[in-house]
This record gives C-alpha cells, structure tokens and sequence, in this order.
C-alpha cells in the first residue's frame, strides 16, 4: 500500500503542490471557490512551445472531500496583455482540455475557470510558459567545437 502525501504551500491566494507519486510530471494548484476546492493539475511539468499540454479540472465538495464530476464549467487561457487563447466549455468535471501553445505565447499566462457549477464565479491560476530550447544553436557549437578540436590535433601531427 503506497500513501501520497500532498504538501500545500499558500503563495498570493493560490494553493501549489509540490509532485509526490500521484502528480508526478504536473503542475497542480488549487483554491477554494463556491463551497467547493478546485484543482488544476496541467501537464507536462515544463510547457513549452509547440507540445500538447494538457490541463484537468478537478471539483471536490469543501466539507467531505468528495469528487464532484457534474460541474460545468470553462476553461480560458489568456495572454499577459488579455488575449484569449482558447476558450472551452464542459459539462464534465473529468473533461481534459488540450491546448498547443506558440512561440508567440512565451512568457505569463492566466488560465481562468469560469462558469464555474453555472454561476458567475471564476478563479484564475498563474502559468509560464518557457521558450523553446535553441537545439540549432547548441548543434552549430557543437560542430564547431568539434571542428577545431579536430584541426588542432591535425596541425600538432605536421
């Protein structure tokens, strides 16, 4: 029998879990809102440009703890200048939106639950999204690394 602890630290509002074995690989947050705790767990870990990343919802009810799966609700992504990104309905709790970001979406981002059971309440949780690695870059030094390693060995022999 394995046991997960879930470690809570309280930063600006919002609740964020460190990874034990069941939100490995994952961002998760969480806030109370409604008489309800919602979390957000997006994954991968790492949100880079032009990778599917792939966010859950999850509803419990504040006093027992229980999953609530009927709850509607929205998800939005907004940039850090308030453009929508993407913009979804679901009826279900265990909905998974999908989303791929662009190199142009590098940087701060909201993603906002709306709607939230039909109500007029939303809560919001941070994100950034990281650039691309520069893998060009890194092949062009290593080649030329390689290049004058290569010619300097050359010219010791002569």
């Amino acid at each position: 029998m394995t046991v997960s602890a879930l470690i809570i630290a309280s930063i600006n509002n919002y609740s964020y879990a460190s990874k034990d074995d069941e939100h490995t690989g994952m961002i998760h947050g969480s806030k109370s809102i409604l008489s309800m705790h919602v979390e957000l767990m997006v994954e991968p870990e790492v949100i880079e440009p032009n990778k599917v990343v792939t966010f859950y919802v999850k509803f419990m009810d504040n006093v027992t703890g229980e999953v609530l799966n009927d709850v509607p609700h929205t998800l939005v992504l907004v940039t850090s200048d308030g453009k929508e990104l993407l913009r979804e309905h679901a009826e279900k709790a265990d909905y998974k939106h999908r989303f791929v970001f662009g190199e142009e979406h590098k940087g701060q981002l909201i993603v906002r639950i709306e709607d939230i059971n039909n109500s007029d309440e939303s809560i919001e949780f941070p994100l950034t999204v990281v650039p691309e690695f520069p893998y060009a870059i890194l092949t062009i030094i290593i080649a030329s690394t390689l290049a004058l390693v290569m010619n300097k060995s050359r010219w010791l022999r002569i």
